[in-house]
């Protein structure tokens, strides 16, 4: 095995990074892309091929229990008689053990260990979702039992990944580092990685060398494509050992990596310059299973003082819960049903993004306002926050307008904004879409930025029926909105997540910069001020036994700290003092707009 393959692999570790893998997206029954020993399995008819490739489709889309039903049907419809009806019935198993459900996928799968021979394609396929079942209940002896003699078989793609992942998992837990190390260097035959997957696989592959002899170490390091000085972090005893439920499959897996990252970053494992606090220990858990609660009470085991949820709804509001039942501390990285005192909400709410907009808008004396936003439920809930923010204030709201969410091209509501004549607007929009709408706004002359607003001498022109402020949530901003666009949103108000790698004027906003010239996004943010906010925390108090998850309960709510997402602080409710995040575009930079 060449020594790039953990350079070039699919970092997977299921336990400690990954669990589950990419739907199935079969167009005749076979995986082929991933498996060399897929045979074709054909419907015995036009009608049985079309209804397993919508239950197909509804599971590459994501939506595990109307495939689930839909695959049920299938099976009632059509029998066992069906030559799909053993695929459609693993693929229902699949779906269940997704859903959290394991005993009844394993009810599914069980009867057709006797009728599908391990040496068929078929067979193997039944016995690995069976052997990925049992290790969802946790059976590790039955599931490397079925599990291990399908490593050599299968050994690419997402499902290949995932086996390799499970086996590496199971491997350390029976107490085998050296197959637990082979197989992380199989899922490194893969060909792409992200960076964090990537980061993390080296330290648990540095972690189980340690564990073997002399020769061993040298042999491994060698394989795997390690430094000879490169050290696992865990090296040094942790005061903190941090939960990080985030989803690494399917469509969510760029959210998850990008959480990860900015975690890894804040807790030393990505290099840069060093944080300040104890060392940390980063327990990762995949939420793409389902299986939330099962994986908190997992982290628990494992030592876990702190709980970060995932960035999706249910899921954080699943993690939050079984956290504060468990007595762990636990940080929101996503929005949830309802709050409660034991969690800290990490992530500030759209809504109060709007209306800090809203407040920033009433205290500005303008008198009239227009909202130009997608018509998308997104567009729509932030748009009604922030007319909501507006009550009582006497600001008028001359127009509200929506557009396609691809639209490229305003002309026509950049008109209509020339004939209501507003003295501000509101654009609920990422940054791609606000260079567009600004560009446009400013060369028909409807907002008063330096390009339209000063005559041939360079005097300033008043115009009282240009737009005299632009506000927006500016999703996604960074270094490009500037560059692009900051000649047209002089003034501007945005009210974004976090800034990315740009630089505030008037401090209380850290600087996350890899120095690899990538732009972190919000989810980075989110996941680096989580880890430095507890790594803090636990240095105030002195670290080592003294960082309990009830102590760190208390020390982050009388703590304060400049976090990439603004100024982190927490009442005792667990809810982020003071308002959303402002900055002013001046220049080509941004100034802090301090509550």
């Amino acid at each position: 095995m060449p020594d790039q393959s953990l350079r070039a692999g699919r970092a997977r570790r299921p336990g400690l990074l990954l669990r589950t893998a990419l739907p199935l997206l079969l167009l005749t029954a076979c995986p082929r892309r991933f498996d060399p020993r897929a045979e074709e399995i054909h419907g015995s008819g036009p009608a049985a091929e079309s209804d397993f490739r919508s239950a197909e489709t509804l599971f590459s889309d994501g939506k595990l229990g109307e495939a689930e039903s839909a695959l049920s049907q299938f099976r009632s419809k059509f029998g066992p008689g069906e030559p799909l009806y053993p695929l459609a019935t693993t693929h229902q198993a699949r779906a269940l053990r997704l859903l959290s459900r394991p005993a009844d996928a394993k009810a599914l799968l069980t009867p057709l260990l006797s009728s599908q021979p391990a040496q068929t394609w078929l067979g193997s396929e039944v016995r690995r979702e069976l052997g990925l079942t049992e290790y969802s209940l946790q059976s590790w002896d039955v599931a490397l039992r079925l599990l291990a003699p399908l490593s050599a078989q299968i050994v690419d793609g997402d499902e290949g990944a995932e086996l390799h992942a499970t086996l590496a998992d199971l491997y350390r837990r029976v107490g085998q580092p050296e197959a637990a190390l082979r197989e992380y260097e199989r899922l490194g035959q893969s060909k792409s990685v992200r960076p964090g997957e990537l980061a993390y696989l080296r330290q648990q592959s540095l972690s189980l060398i340690e564990q073997l002899s002399g020769p061993q170490k040298d042999e491994w390091r060698k394989r795997l494509g390690l430094q000879p000085g490169e050290q696992p972090v865990t090296e040094r005893a942790p005061s903190l050992r941090v939960g990080l439920i985030v989803p690494m499959q399917g469509r969510d897996r760029v959210l998850g990596d990008r959480v990860l990252r900015g975690a890894l970053w804040a807790a030393d494992l990505l290099g840069g310059t060093k944080q300040p606090g104890p060392a940390v220990e980063l327990l990762l858990r995949d939420s793409s299973s389902g299986a939330v609660a099962s994986l908190v009470a997992d982290l628990a085991q494992q030592g876990a003082q702190v709980i970060l949820t995932p960035p999706t709804k249910a899921e954080a509001s699943q993690a939050s819960a079984e956290a504060e039942k468990r007595g762990l501390l636990a940080l929101s990285l996503g929005p949830r049903d309802g709050q409660s005192g034991g969690t800290l909400q990490l992530l500030r709410t759209n809504r109060s993004r709007a209306q800090a907009l809203a407040q920033h808008l009433v205290q500005s004396g303008l008198k009239t306002v227009a909202v130009l936003a997608p018509n998308t439920p997104y567009g729509q809930a932030m748009s009604k926050a922030f007319v909501e923010g507006l009550s009582g204030s006497g600001i008028q709201v001359v127009q509200e307008l929506s557009f396609a969410e691809q639209a490229t091209t305003f002309l026509a509501d950049v008109q209509k904004l020339a004939k209501a004549q507003p003295d501000a607007l509101f654009l609920p929009v990422s940054a791609n879409q606000l260079e567009l709408v600004s560009s446009q706004l400013a060369a028909a002359g409807v907002v008063g930025t330096y390009r339209v607003s000063r005559g041939p001498d360079g005097e300033p022109q008043q115009d009282k029926s240009r737009i005299k402020l632009l506000l927006s949530s500016a999703e996604g901003m960074g270094e490009r909105l500037l560059r692009s666009s900051s000649r047209y949103l002089q003034g501007a108000v945005l009210a974004p997540l976090s800034v990315g790698s740009l630089p505030v004027g008037g401090t209380m906003v850290a600087k996350l910069d890899y120095g690899s010239g990538e732009e972190p996004t919000s989810l980075d943010a989110l996941g680096y001020d989580a880890v430095r906010l507890v790594r803090t925390a636990c240095q105030r108090l002195g670290g080592g036994a003294q960082c309990t998850a009830a102590a760190l309960g208390k020390a982050v709510r009388t703590a304060s700290l400049d976090g990439a997402t603004g100024p982190l602080s927490f009442d005792e409710a667990g809810q982020r003092q003071g308002g959303a995040l402002l900055v002013r575009v001046e220049g080509q930079a941004l100034e802090l707009i301090r509550p």
